[in-house]
């Protein structure tokens, strides 16, 4: 699984490598970036359905989001009965 080695509003560092837009991190450590028209200032800050439909695919027990350094990312209520339907605990909480 890929270590989080610091972070700070609009970056964050996994194994080395420095990303500066919000990613997925999937269950089997695979790390993927949000599309750019989510990225903070250009669009949506919302984590809708699709996103956490990805995640739960994998059958994991919780699914963590991080709502960013300021809390401001949200769920879309989609995205919270996706993760109901599919029985896997969401704990959303700032970065």
């Amino acid at each position: 699984m890929p270590r989080i080695e610091s972070f700070s509003f609009g970056s964050i560092v996994i194994g080395g490598k420095t990303y500066g837009r919000d990613i997925l991190i999937l269950p089997d450590g695979t790390i993927k970036r949000r599309r750019a028209s989510t990225r903070f200032g250009i669009g949506s800050h919302v984590i809708k359905k699709g996103e956490i439909n990805e995640l739960v695919k994998a059958n994991p027990e919780v699914v963590v989001v991080g709502t960013g350094t300021n809390a401001w990312a949200q769920l879309a209520s989609d995205a919270e009965s996706c993760a109901k339907e599919a029985k896997v605990e969401l704990v959303a909480l700032p970065s």
